[in-house]
């Protein structure tokens, strides 16, 4: 089974990447791009990016799909942006979403 990934939190996202990675064929990862951070402000790429980085794992952007084959599905864990409908309709089978709620409906405050 062939994936692509999409994640940014940094704990749970390199927890379920690393799993995925372990078990299946990741082709492919999508992350948020990096962020300015710390006292100097230097841009910093995600945890997942760096994971995907060492382990050479292809990172694509959002805004474009990429030139591989359709994976048969994608994962989705803590990615925390919107994504797109031309994305959820890519894989060949399905769009597949992990969040970090037991109760994702009945998050946040009351």
């Amino acid at each position: 089974m062939q994936i692509v990934f999409f994640g940014s939190f940094q704990r749970l996202s390199v927890l379920v990447l690393e799993k995925l990675r372990t078990n299946f064929e990741v082709v492919g990862v999508v992350t948020t791009p990096p962020k300015p951070a710390g006292r100097h402000m230097t841009l910093t790429e995600t945890p997942v990016a760096s994971h995907a980085k060492a382990h050479h794992i292809p990172l694509f952007e959002l805004e474009t799909l990429p030139t591989i084959p359709r994976p048969d599905f994608i994962v989705v864990a803590g990615y925390g942006q919107k994504i797109p409908s031309h994305w959820l309709a890519f894989p060949r089978i399905m769009a597949i979403n992990m969040p970090p709620s037991l109760l994702p409906s009945y998050r946040g405050a009351f």
